[in-house]
């Protein structure tokens, strides 16, 4: 699909935001109300089966439905056609459109070979725990927690895209699938329905990776199991305790022992920054601590 073309009579595309396997992500204008949105499209059908284009099909309308069951979460961005998702005019390809989010991805964010600040990481897993917290209480398990779909605003809010992969907890996915390095190993057992500790195995992931840049189970958890070295020795010595601690009981390869989404957002407490206290030093923007800094009726000193 190419920039300047019209989807739907309604959005024209100006630039292309992403591409993965499931299709292209484009910055679009929205010619009814003039704001700017992101518009999801469809891979164009080219050697697919039938079966595998038409389970892509049934994704957009996964994505479409969890959106609506989201409504209202802080951090998942809007459907902005709700009940609407567009279908390409003689291609059967399905588009959606979403509330646009500015910021850049929280994989572009960590700098390679530098350790993320404690206050920074802190303030980005204390927003996501916030998001996968008001998730769960909807009875979802986003299942798909990892840097690239966490994207950090201009302001500093954090917020978690991709919804495509939610079920409802207790349920069993279409397929037993994780994302490797981030994904505990319940999720590629077959048969094993989906639980709220899904998400917070990956959250303690990104912990890691932002702290440390090395991720559990030399990356893969498949098999990982209680007794096995989480991490080589030394890895973690220059991690703060109260990361270090929390961080090993979200990476559990038992996920009866890991800690709730709010639970994580309690014990983050001691290394999350005050309100109305200033800037730490040497965090470059965008300044996620900022979201906690300016608590309720606080302006928070952003220089």
């Amino acid at each position: 699909m190419r920039v300047g073309t019209m989807i739907g009579s309604r959005f024209r595309l100006d630039k292309e935001l992403g591409s993965g396997s499931w299709g292209q992500t484009f910055k679009a204008r929205d010619l009814i109300t003039g704001a700017d949105v992101a518009v999801k499209i469809q891979h164009r059908r080219s050697f697919d089966t039938t079966q595998s284009f038409e389970s892509s099909r049934a994704d957009f309308e996964a994505e479409g439905k969890n959106l609506v069951q989201l409504r209202g979460v802080r951090g998942v961005p809007e459907w902005v056609c709700e009940g609407d998702i567009g279908e390409i005019p003689g291609e059967k390809r399905r588009y959606i459109a979403m509330e646009l989010c500015a910021g850049g991805s929280l994989e572009g964010y960590i700098e390679v070979g530098k350790a993320t600040l404690t206050c920074v990481a802190a303030s980005v897993a204390g927003q996501l725990s916030e998001i996968l917290a008001e998730i769960h209480r909807k009875g979802l398990v986003h299942r798909d927690v990892k840097p690239e779909n966490i994207l950090i605003e201009p302001d500093g809010e954090v917020r978690l895209l991709d919804v495509g992969l939610a079920c409802r907890v207790g349920e069993l996915p279409p397929s037993a699938s994780g994302t490797e390095g981030y994904s505990g190993p319940e999720q590629f057992r077959k048969d094993e329905p989906t639980r709220f500790a899904n998400d917070v195995f990956a959250l303690g992931c990104v912990l890691f990776d932002m702290l440390v840049q090395v991720l559990p189970y030399d990356g893969n958890a498949r098999t990982a199991k209680p007794g096995d070295p989480q991490f080589p020795p030394g890895t973690l010595d220059g991690v703060h305790p109260v990361l270090k601690e929390l961080g090993l009981a979200m990476i559990s390869p038992n996920a009866a022992d890991r800690p709730t989404a709010d639970a994580v957002l309690r014990a983050l407490g001691p290394v999350l920054p005050a309100p109305g206290s200033l800037r730490p030093a040497k965090v470059r923007p965008p300044d996620v601590t900022r979201w906690y800094r300016k608590g309720p009726g606080v302006t928070a000193d952003t220089h």
